[in-house]
């Protein structure tokens, strides 16, 4: 399976920061699964069946993450067919 959108975090640099952004990640609607690697400085972002990675929800994702000061996230990749731009 691919993930929906990969995102690449700043500054995690413990099994707790993993577990954080983790939790920031599948807060957020549609999110069915998040797979963090601090070492990586890495989340991949899996979607619930049907639900299309809009811009919005990428920014969703970001602001969850981002709700930790500490982390910034950005996107890296978004390889998944649910990717929509808003068309």
């Amino acid at each position: 399976m691919t993930p929906a959108v990969v995102l690449r975090v700043t500054n995690m640099v413990c099994e707790g920061c993993e577990s954080s952004v983790r939790d920031a990640a599948e807060s957020v609607p549609g999110v069915e699964r998040a797979f963090v690697n601090a070492k990586a400085g890495t989340a991949a972002v899996y979607v619930r069946p049907g639900v299309k990675v809009t811009p919005d929800v990428i920014s969703k994702l970001i602001a969850a993450i981002e709700e930790n000061p500490s982390h910034k996230a950005s996107v890296i990749d978004h390889p998944s067919p649910t990717f929509s731009q808003g068309h």
